[in-house]
């Protein structure tokens, strides 16, 4: 088992992994704002900037003390592990331009040190959370069970993601089972990125669903 540092992680998916990689034996330190010389084998980074918008607060925060983090990082780190977001590769339009901008960086940043550090033996991947129900978020699908119904239907594997799901691909990137991964964004979202829009589209509105796929015209 590693002893896993949490950068961030006070609130969040940061937050309510801990408890499920303490159970699977991991030895877990979340990592103090103003601290950059972790000690341990593992280090998972889950902060985000929750100020208004605001491109110095973000930078600072989601790409200099990842920076500042991973070079001052001591020789006994072995895996690092980057929670990045879907709006490093698509539009959440609930968020600045600022956070797409960050997570995106975040991508490339893993690719970077997957590369520098690999001599050192170092891994470096990243996740990308598809939907995910916190435990706080419970109640609020429990009172909108037909907003869950929909994610259901529209996702391949026929749930929504859970913290467990990322907890153990945690396990699973820190530990030695992943020892020859490197460099790599893994987004884990049940499939649902795997679908069309069109295909979405089909599926969220039933006046769709019998609109044959291609307009082309039969063949004579």
């Amino acid at each position: 088992m590693s002893h896993l540092v949490v950068v961030g992680g006070s609130s969040g998916i940061g937050r309510d992994i801990v408890p499920h990689l303490e159970l699977v034996g991991h030895v877990v330190t979340r990592l103090p704002r103003d601290e950059y010389h972790p000690v341990g084998d593992a280090l998972l980074f889950c902060q985000r900037y929750r100020g208004v918008q605001d491109w110095t607060g973000e930078v600072d925060a989601s790409l200099m003390r990842t920076k500042r983090i991973i070079d001052r990082a001591p020789d006994t780190v072995r895996s690092i592990v980057v929670m990045a977001s879907v709006a490093a590769v698509s539009v959440e339009e609930e968020q600045p331009v600022s956070y797409h901008a960050c997570k995106a960086a975040l991508v490339e940043m893993v690719k970077y040190y997957a590369v520098t550090l690999g001599p050192k033996q170092i891994r470096v991947n990243a996740i990308i959370p598809g939907l995910t129900i916190k435990p706080e978020a419970r109640a609020f699908y429990d009172s909108h069970p037909q907003l869950e119904a929909t994610y259901r239907d529209i996702t391949p594997l026929g749930r929504i993601g859970t913290v467990e799901d990322l907890a153990n691909l945690v396990d699973f990137l820190i530990s030695d089972r992943s020892s020859y991964l490197t460099g790599q964004t893994i987004t884990l979202d049940g499939g649902i990125g795997l679908r069309s829009a069109w295909a979405l589209a089909r599926r969220v509105s039933p006046a769709l669903r019998n609109i044959p796929v291609t307009q082309r015209k039969a063949a004579k």
